[in-house]
């Protein structure tokens, strides 16, 4: 029997991505968004069930789920309200349970990580002011998931650099909690820790067939 796959923000690089590797291994996907007519002008070279819904409403997202196994959320934070970040995964991860959904698999940037030396990413690489509310909203985010004991959750956190010109290999590295780097003593992890967007929509799609880590937060890099 086929399992179905929501992706929350299925229009952007990764839900796009993500989108496509389950179908090929035989998902069915039901792709979400705010404004769902933009679902087939960027998801242009495959087909997919398409409902309306705000991760920050409750009653929409709860329904947008339904019939889901598992549930994608590939959103980022904006920049006029990053503060509701945080509250929108959980909304998500709330509608999760209440509708029986198996596993709920958000990507976050890599500061809901720890940098190799240990220290917080927002310690080891700090951001400009201005940036600092998005990359705070990631933390928060991370903080409150990890509170989550009932449902089954995995949190997959982007490298220092993700591309889209590097193509698929299939070949990359996973740890939990620490930033995956090529030289764990350099502080440049923009260049230490990078992986293809392709294999980013692969790892969440070997992560919802396999469903074999739980209540993690893990590294995906080269």
């Amino acid at each position: 029997m086929k399992r179905t796959v929501a992706i929350v923000g299925i229009t952007g690089r990764i839900g796009t991505r993500t989108a496509k590797e389950l179908l090929e291994r035989g998902f069915d996907v039901i792709g979400i968004n705010r404004r769902p007519e933009r679902i087939p002008l960027r998801c242009t070279d495959f087909s997919c069930t398409t409902r309306k819904a705000d991760a920050g409403n409750y009653t929409e997202i709860f329904e947008a789920i339904r019939g889901a196994d598992a549930v994608v959320m590939a959103v980022e934070p904006t920049r006029e309200h990053p503060e509701s970040y945080p509250a929108d995964n959980m909304n998500v991860l709330k509608a999760c349970k209440e509708q029986g959904v198996k596993l709920f698999i958000t990507l976050l940037n890599y500061y809901a990580l720890k940098a190799p030396d240990g220290r917080l990413m927002l310690e080891a690489d700090p951001v400009h002011p201005e940036f600092l509310p998005i990359e705070n909203a990631y933390l928060d985010a991370a903080m409150l998931i990890k509170t989550e004991k009932e449902l089954d959750w995995l949190i997959i956190a982007a490298p220092g650099e993700m591309v889209p010109y590097m193509g698929k290999t299939g070949v990359y590295r996973i740890q939990e909690d620490i930033l995956v780097t090529t030289d764990p003593g350099s502080m440049d992890f923009k260049k230490t820790s990078r992986l293809s967007m392709e294999d980013m929509a692969h790892c969440i799609a070997e992560q919802v067939e396999k469903q074999n880590r739980r209540h993690q937060i893990i590294s995906v890099a080269y």
